[in-house]
């Protein structure tokens, strides 16, 4: 965390370098939070079944996706993590302005968010009923920073709430439609500010 085993890190990077292509930064947190705040998505798209069931609205994944990674900059702005460039990953302002635009067929995250996410590794998790998902160590964690910098994050506590409720044997996907008033439902019922 501190960058402070330089020489370990070009061992790793070399031993990464051989099928991936892996640079070493000097701002590590920053980096870290920045991949955080991307895996926000992770939850939404395991609830919905995403790559394994067929999307019946893009535009209300688009929707919904947006604004919870509106909600993961704001807190990491107000955290005073810096933007760190992550390969082809959206950039803050790519959020920022898609945020604005979330319903628009101009939003530069729509093809990020239909073309280039795969099945997330949460999606894998509770697709194969294991008892344990990353919802605890991403979303829990950004909900925990949230609180600590004073933003609020009514559509990640919301996601996070459901999938709690949701993620267990047996679990079903959600369509998107559903999932939305479900969303705002919950946004409601634990008096949320929007």
């Amino acid at each position: 965390p501190k960058n402070n085993l330089q020489p370990e890190l070009q061992r790793v990077k070399d031993v990464l370098n051989i099928g991936l292509d892996c640079t070493i930064t000097n701002r590590l947190q920053d980096a870290a939070h920045c991949k955080l705040a991307i895996n926000l998505i992770n939850a939404l798209m395991a609830l919905v079944g995403f790559r394994k069931r067929s999307v019946e609205s893009e535009k209300i994944l688009v929707h919904m996706t947006t604004r919870l990674l509106g909600e993961g900059i704001q807190v990491l702005q107000a955290a005073g993590f810096k933007e760190h460039k992550l390969g082809s990953l959206p950039s803050w302002n790519d959020i920022q302005i898609a945020v604005n635009i979330p319903e628009s067929p101009t939003n530069p995250l729509h093809d990020f968010i239909i073309n280039r996410v795969g099945p997330t590794s949460m999606t894998q998790d509770v697709f194969s009923d294991k008892p344990k998902t990353e919802l605890e160590s991403l979303t829990g964690y950004m909900l925990k920073l949230a609180h600590k910098v004073g933003v609020s994050m009514p559509i990640n506590q919301a996601i996070y709430q459901i999938a709690k409720e949701q993620f267990c044997p047996g679990f079903r996907p959600i369509a998107e439609i559903e999932l939305w008033e479900m969303i705002n439902n919950k946004i409601l019922d634990l008096k949320l500010e929007p």
